[in-house]
């Protein structure tokens, strides 16, 4: 008999997930249910990873983040994240396998961050829904002010 294969920390969360009622933000503040967003880990030959600034018209203007965003209701998260690429960055990604999920709780309400590999189909990037995109290394990353919802996905990469 084979072994069983051992189910990921995240998998019993994502089952639970009211994916519809979570990807509208007014309904998942009403409801009590955190916002549920995607964030791409895509790193470039070098091994530096890429962050995006956030525009100073938005909530938490002037933090850096991974890029991605919010899950339209009907959307996949996969189709979410190639979606809030093509947005912020004028660019297409390859969605790869999720790297990680993250739960947080901001003073307006929760987030169910989904963090999935990515790699770009093209390497030119521009600068369209963010202030600026940066390729980092996982040290540097602490030099930076970012969302605290990112801070597990960048103790993962620096420990990796």
């Amino acid at each position: 008999m084979p072994a069983a294969t051992p189910v990921p920390r995240w998998h019993s969360l994502l089952r639970s997930v009211n994916v519809t009622g979570m990807s509208n933000p007014t309904l998942a503040n009403e409801t009590g249910m955190p916002l549920l967003v995607t964030a791409a880990i895509a790193r470039d030959a070098q091994g530096r990873v890429l962050i995006t600034r956030r525009p100073d018209h938005k909530r938490h203007a002037g933090f850096w983040e991974f890029p991605g965003g919010k899950i339209d209701p009907g959307e996949s998260p996969q189709d979410a994240l190639c979606r809030e690429i093509r947005e912020e960055l004028d660019a297409e990604v390859i969605v790869q396998q999720i790297f990680d999920v993250v739960y947080y709780r901001y003073d307006w309400g929760a987030v169910l961050l989904l963090a999935y590999l990515c790699r770009f189909a093209k390497p030119v990037l521009h600068n369209i829904g963010v202030a600026e995109h940066r390729w980092v290394t996982p040290g540097e990353l602490s030099t930076f002010p970012i969302l605290p919802a990112d801070q597990p996905i960048i103790t993962r990469l620096q420990d990796a």
